[in-house]
């Protein structure tokens, strides 16, 4: 049978800046409420009309105050006097209390707001949270798109194409094993061969070679410029490529898979989502890929971030569902 493993990148998109994601953007301030005077209304009249009525109580002689049991007149006047404040601080508790209810919901509708926002946001905004902090260390523009190095002071290197978030040093393990590990090792009992699409940077690739069983990892990547970055800066992320196990491929995927004679245990999907890649997301592309897998074989397909464009991953795994039925 053959099965379709929809994966995604959330793993490493949400650890690359420790946290920095969903509620957290470095222009963002939750809004505060202002210290302002309350809005006292009818309270300043009706202490007046109040504090009146408890003076001419007091002071008019015709009046006679009827003594309560264990209160005395001089008591009840002085309750007279003191009632306008009472009414003031309990009208002032509730203003209080008013704007504080107001102020929560208030902040809760504004930080709904700006996760909606947040959640539209596309993977070029996504990097330039990440590379606040950041030292642009070589800028390479090939045929198809621009690839830049940078440095950070706590995740190393990171590797950026065309303003997109591909690789940090630091934790891009947590993305390479999840697409790679997930579906060799809990997916397939014993795989062989296996087809990186993408994967210039040469870490599905690193981690195919753990499994023993592997004796051929075919990699096909359109740009040859990142694969020669990747192995200035990314070395020990790139070391399969040295490996005789590992032939890697500069062609267009989509050309290459359609031309391919050769059958394939797992091919994983390992590139960009746009540019030159946006051949590799259609139904007619992974018709072609099902069309090279092995029988009981399994496809891959990273989705970009669940938390970040739900939407997206739901129309391709539909897709998928269409294809490998």
């Amino acid at each position: 049978m053959l099965r379709s493993l929809v994966g995604s990148e959330m793993c490493i998109r949400d650890r690359s800046a420790f946290g920095r994601r969903h509620l957290y953007d470095i222009n963002y301030t939750p809004p505060t409420r202002s210290p302002n005077s309350p809005d006292w209304g009818m309270a300043l009249p009706l202490m007046v009309v109040v504090l009146a009525v408890g003076l001419g109580l007091f002071c008019a002689s015709p009046f006679r105050i009827t003594t309560r049991p264990g209160f005395s007149a001089l008591e009840i006047k002085i309750w007279y006097i003191a009632l306008p404040f009472v009414v003031l601080v309990s009208y002032w508790a509730l203003v209080e209390i008013q704007k504080g209810l107001e102020s929560s919901h208030s902040d809760t509708n504004a930080a709904n707001s700006k996760t909606d926002e947040l959640r539209q946001v596309d993977d070029s905004q996504e990097a330039g949270l990440v590379l606040v902090g950041c030292r642009l260390a070589e800028t390479v523009q090939s045929e198809y798109q621009k690839i830049q190095i940078w440095r950070h002071p706590k995740l190393g290197k990171i590797l950026t194409i065309d303003g997109d978030l591909q690789v940090t040093e630091a934790d891009q393990a947590c993305y390479h094993e999840m697409i790679t590990h997930i579906p060799l090792h809990l997916c397939h009992s014993q795989p062989k061969s296996v087809l990186v699409v993408g994967g210039g940077d040469g870490g599905v690739a690193t981690e195919c070679l753990r499994y023993p069983s592997i004796d051929r990892v075919m990699v096909v990547d359109i740009d040859a410029q990142v694969t020669r970055v990747c192995r200035k800066h990314f070395p020990a992320i790139c070391a399969a490529f040295d490996h005789p196990a590992v032939q890697i491929v500069h062609q267009d995927a989509a050309s290459w898979v359609s031309g391919c004679d050769e059958r394939f245990d797992a091919i994983l999907v390992d590139s960009t989502d746009f540019g030159a890649a946006s051949p590799l997301f259609t139904p007619d592309f992974y018709t072609q890929l099902r069309g090279i897998l092995q029988p009981g074989g399994l496809v891959v397909s990273n989705l970009t971030s669940l938390s970040w464009n739900l939407q997206t991953a739901q129309s391709a795994a539909a897709r998928h569902a269409q294809v490998f039925k």
